[in-house]
Order: C-alpha cells, then structure tokens, then sequence
C-alpha cells in the first residue's frame, strides 16, 4: 500500500513492533506474538537480522517473562506467612536444580548408566570407584572421537565429578584405615 508521496508503509512499524514487544513480556512465544500483531515470521526474522537495536529489545522483552515466571516460581517456593501459603517443595526443587545445580542436582536417576549404543551392558554406580571409571570411560571416548572440543561444559561437568569420586575414594580408604586401626585398639 502506498503512502501519498510515493513512500510505502512498512508492515511491521514502529506500532506493531511495540505491540509486538509487549506480547513478549508478557510470555508470549515469537510466533504467537506475529500471528497477534498480524505479520509473517519472516518478517520477523527480517526486522531481526537488518535491526540490531530491535533483535536487543526483543531479548530483553523475552527476559523480562522469563524473569515474572522465576519471581513466581520462587513465591511458590518460599510461600507467604501472610497470606497462609505454604512452601511449595516442587518449586523449591526445580527453582535450586536450576539456580545451584553443582549442589542440588537430581540425583535419583544416578543408580544405573546405559550408552546409547546399546552394544555395552549396564553399569552399576555402587562406589565412587564405579563413577570415577565411567567418567574416566566417557572422557577418553570424547578426546578419541573429538567431540571434546564441541562440549567442553560436558567435559568439565564428567572432570569435576571424577575428582569428587577420587576424593570420596579417598575419604571411603581412610574410614576403613581408622576402623581398622580401632579394631587393633579395642584388641589390645
């Protein structure tokens, strides 16, 4: 549609941008917010690669919904004395698994480890020996095949739990080193 004077109207103007943004603060997805505001996603994409300061707005219009949900997900948490709300055990889990994950990892599905090959049989994590053989396992497979460089986080992650195992190890041979010198104490 042409404009008097020969200029044509863009689609997706300032208006609709602001619309647009305010969709996304309030936690809609990016193509529910164009269906709502009336453009293609394409468009979307083009505003998005030719206008950096509107591809900056739409991050922080995404991360001010992701910030409402964990402000709600820690009042579910902590719950309201006031108001008689009681914590909420779930939202305090997932609010600690996401925010300290080195502490409060999920650690019920740690019993039995299967690769996905399906060629190697299960493997029981009984010890901090039996882990610190799996990461040892999984690490050396990653250098060999060369996806350590892709993932290094995943590299990091199986290092840090090899050194935990070996220092468990260590702390289980030096209980067993005191129980027995106690039993030769008790003996004497």
């Amino acid at each position: 549609m042409a404009k008097a004077g020969g200029t044509r109207r863009e689609k997706f103007d300032a208006e609709r941008k602001e619309a647009f943004l305010e969709l996304l603060r309030q936690g809609y997805r990016r193509g529910q917010a164009c269906k709502k505001v009336g453009i293609n996603p394409w468009t979307f994409n083009d505003h998005i690669n030719k206008y950096p300061k509107f591809k900056t707005d739409v991050m922080y219009a995404e991360m001010e919904a992701n910030e409402m949900v964990e402000t709600a997900l820690y009042s579910a948490a902590v719950g309201n004395a006031k108001k008689k709300i009681q914590p909420n055990v779930t939202a305090c889990q997932v609010w600690l698994y996401n925010r300290c994950p080195e502490v409060w990892a999920d650690k019920r599905n740690i019993g039995r480890a299967r690769p996905k090959d399906g060629k190697t049989p299960d493997v029981s994590l009984k010890s901090p020996e039996d882990i610190r053989k799996v990461c040892e396992t999984l690490i050396a497979t990653m250098f060999q095949e060369g996806t350590a460089v892709d993932a290094p986080n995943q590299v990091a992650g199986l290092m840090k739990t090899w050194m935990e195992a070996f220092g468990l190890e260590k702390i289980e041979t030096l209980e067993k080193k005191i129980a027995e010198i106690e039993k030769e104490r008790e003996k004497k």
